[in-house]
This record gives C-alpha cells, sequence and structure tokens, in this order.
C-alpha cells in the first residue's frame, strides 16, 4: 500500500492576502516496494474528458454509475 497525504497551500496576492487555497494528494515515494506499488498510484483528482469518456463507454455498455 502506497501511504498518501494532502498537502495544503494558501496562494497569495501581492498584497499578501489569501487569494485561494490549494490541496494535492501527494504519494511518499520512499515507502514504495519495488515491483509491487509502482502501478498503485492515481490522480487526485477527474479530469473533465475522463468523465465524459467514462460516462460515453458506461452509456454504450448500459452499465449504471453512482
Amino acid at each position: 500500500m502506497i501511504v498518501t497525504k494532502w498537502v495544503l497551500v494558501h496562494k497569495l496576492d501581492e498584497l499578501g492576502i489569501v487569494a485561494r487555497n490549494k490541496s494535492i494528494l501527494v504519494a511518499k515515494g520512499y515507502n514504495q516496494d519495488e515491483g509491487i506499488d509502482f502501478d498503485e498510484t492515481f490522480p487526485p483528482i477527474a479530469r473533465l474528458k475522463v468523465i465524459s469518456v467514462l460516462l460515453a463507454f458506461a452509456s454504450h455498455m448500459g452499465v449504471k454509475l453512482f
């Protein structure tokens, strides 16, 4: 199993005021076992194009998505 960690960042504008908050899920690579965990990392977000392809494929195959 790959251990992950959420990294939270506060983006500031030129006046030093918080403009937006960002977060990213990162994997702690030093915990990976060679040949076992390298293919188990997934992106933390789903892109719109991927969701569209998933919905089209599910519709074509007649699969219900929840």
